[in-house]
């Protein structure tokens, strides 16, 4: 099955085209603002590559957050247009799977912390596992940056929310993972109808919150 994967919840964006977990295509960027202007292209690049067309796409998956409002719509509204155009189903991971599934080792546990903007991360932990995607130890939830406590010489700390380190692609969501993960996972982890796949916000949006306050 030829799987398309798309993910821009994050600062880097990218997409995938998979034939099962083999990789046939792929493009990933970095991007500070939306998404959107990127984004056609790079589907159009990656079939265009793999001589392939939509026509040949058996579903898709999208990373559906947390991570930047903009960036999860993005994503969400053109994974949306391209199942309902081709009556494909979607299948559906958090920013904190994707990331935990593309992990550099797998012999010690994961902590994933991803910028949630105002000194607060989105944070879960995953245990060490040979497995694609290791089982959850820690719900995954919006914290305060202070209450992060990691002894790195146990646990692998990834994702965009620790400031004060140098990123490496294992820090963000990728295109190519997510892509491998619907395939693996297609039997448990069951695919959505294009009106049914919904961003996860654990937060309200900054545009959100000035609204209600000046409402107050």
């Amino acid at each position: 099955m030829i799987i398309l994967a798309i993910e821009t919840s994050t600062a880097q964006g990218g997409v995938a085209l998979l034939d099962g977990e083999r990789v046939l295509s792929s493009r990933q960027w970095m991007r500070a603002q939306s998404h959107s202007e990127l984004l056609t292209a790079a589907i159009d690049d990656v079939l265009n590559e793999a001589k392939l067309s939509m026509q040949s796409i058996g579903a898709l998956a999208v990373g559906v957050g947390p991570g930047s409002f903009t960036g999860i719509r993005v994503a969400i509204s053109a994974v949306k247009s391209l199942a309902f155009a081709r009556n494909l189903s979607v299948f559906c991971f958090d920013s904190t799977e994707i990331i935990a599934a593309g992990r550099p080792q797998k012999d010690r546990p994961i902590i994933v912390a991803l910028d949630a903007q105002k000194n607060q991360l989105f944070h879960s932990e995953f245990e060490a596992s040979k497995e694609l995607l290791p089982k959850r130890t820690s719900a995954l939830e919006l914290i305060d940056a202070a209450a992060l406590k990691v002894d790195e010489s146990k646990s692998i700390l990834l994702g965009d929310g620790i400031e004060a380190r140098p990123k490496t692609e294992f820090d963000f969501p990728r295109a190519e993972i997510l892509g491998k993960l619907a395939w693996t996972y297609r039997a448990s982890r069951s695919p959505l109808v294009w009106k049914d796949v919904q961003p996860l916000y654990l937060r309200t949006s900054g545009a959100e919150e000035k609204l209600r306050g000046s409402n107050g």
